[in-house]
C-alpha cells in the first residue's frame, strides 16, 4: 500500500472580493430589504500544514468601517478550504461555513483565486463571490469594528 504525501501550498497574506451581493432572510430586522453589497478581505494569518488560521473583513460598499470576524479551517488534499466563522460582530454578523474552491491551479498546484461559497446559519446569511490574492494589498483595514 502506497501512502501519498501531499505538499500545502502557502496561502498566507490577503484575499479579496469585488463588490458582491448578499441575501438576507426576509425576517433579519437589520436588512429589510433582504440584500446588501458587500465587500471582503480574508487575511491569513498563520499556516501549519494544512491548518489556517485567518481574519475575515468585510464592509458594506460606501461605508468606511470595516467589521472583522476570525475564522479557522483547513486545506484539503483538491486543495479547496474549509473555514468556520467564530466571534460574529455583535447584531450584524453571523457565524458561518466558508467553502473556497480553486478557480485554477498553476503549474505548481497553486491557486491564486478561490470561488467563496459562504453560508451564515445563525442570521440566515448566504453568499458566493471570488477572492484574489493581492499580494500588493497596502489598503489600511482600519477603523476595524470589533465589540
Amino acid at each position: 500500500m502506497s501512502s501519498q504525501f501531499v505538499v500545502y501550498p502557502n496561502l498566507l497574506g490577503t484575499w479579496s472580493s469585488p463588490p458582491y451581493s448578499v441575501a438576507f432572510s426576509r425576517d433579519n430586522p437589520l436588512y429589510p430589504n433582504g440584500r446588501g453589497e458587500i465587500i471582503m478581505k480574508l487575511v491569513v494569518y498563520k499556516q501549519e500544514n494544512n491548518q489556517l488560521w485567518a481574519s475575515n473583513y468585510w464592509k458594506f460598499v460606501g461605508d468606511e468601517k470595516w467589521h472583522m470576524e476570525e475564522a479557522t479551517g483547513y486545506l484539503l488534499p483538491d486543495l479547496s478550504v474549509k473555514l468556520v466563522e467564530s466571534n460574529p460582530t455583535p447584531d450584524i454578523g453571523s457565524s458561518g461555513l466558508f467553502t473556497l474552491v480553486p478557480n485554477r491551479l498553476s503549474k505548481n498546484n497553486v491557486a491564486n483565486s478561490y470561488q467563496v461559497y459562504y453560508e451564515g446559519v445563525g442570521r440566515g446569511i448566504s453568499f458566493t463571490t471570488s477572492l484574489n490574492y493581492d499580494s500588493a494589498s497596502t489598503q489600511d483595514l482600519t477603523p476595524i469594528i470589533k465589540d
